[in-house]
């Protein structure tokens, strides 16, 4: 119970599920994605009414995103 609840935690604290699981290993125990997933949905479980709006509502603004990705190709850049 308490390997759950630090892995909801860190998952909390921004990392991704991914990270959660392997920090975990790195502490010496086991714990799946999908572990930390499901922990995470029950953990968020019994927050009634928990909305994205309601912990957000107002705050929309607009954003704009490019990738800058670009690769080499027989010498010319595409």
């Amino acid at each position: 119970m308490r390997l759950r609840g630090f892995g909801v935690l860190l998952y909390l604290l921004g990392l991704s599920y991914g990270a959660v699981a392997l920090a975990i290993k790195a502490l010496g125990y086991r714990m799946s994605k999908t572990s930390v997933y499901l922990a995470v949905q029950e953990a968020a479980q019994p927050v009634p009414g928990m909305r994205q709006m309601g912990v957000f509502g107002g705050m929309c603004k607009a954003v704009l995103g490019a990738d800058v990705t670009s690769v080499r190709c027989k010498g010319r850049w595409l």
